[in-house]
C-alpha cells in the first residue's frame, strides 16, 4: 500500500492532542480520540485507530494494523 498520484483520497495533517502537527491521515480513516500521530507516520485509507493510540515516527497504520518500515 503506497501513495498514488491517481488516488482521489484526501489526506489531512493530523493535529495531536497537545496541539502539535502530526503526520498525514487519509480522510476515510477512522481515528479515535486522544490519538497522537508522529510527524513521519501515515494512517492509510480504511484504517481504524483506537482511542489513546500513539503512532510513532515512521509507522504506516493500515487497515490490518501498524506497519514499521524501519527501526
Amino acid at each position: 500500500m503506497f501513495f498514488s498520484r491517481t488516488s482521489s483520497e484526501r489526506w489531512l495533517q493530523h493535529v495531536n492532542p497537545d496541539g502539535s502537527l502530526g503526520g498525514f491521515v487519509a480522510e476515510s480513516a477512522a481515528v479515535g480520540v486522544n490519538v497522537t500521530v508522529g510527524k513521519t507516520a501515515r494512517v492509510f485509507p480504511g484504517a481504524t485507530v483506537p482511542d489513546n493510540t500513539v503512532i510513532e515516527l515512521g509507522v504506516m497504520y493500515t487497515p490490518e494494523g501498524p506497519l514499521r518500515l524501519w527501526p
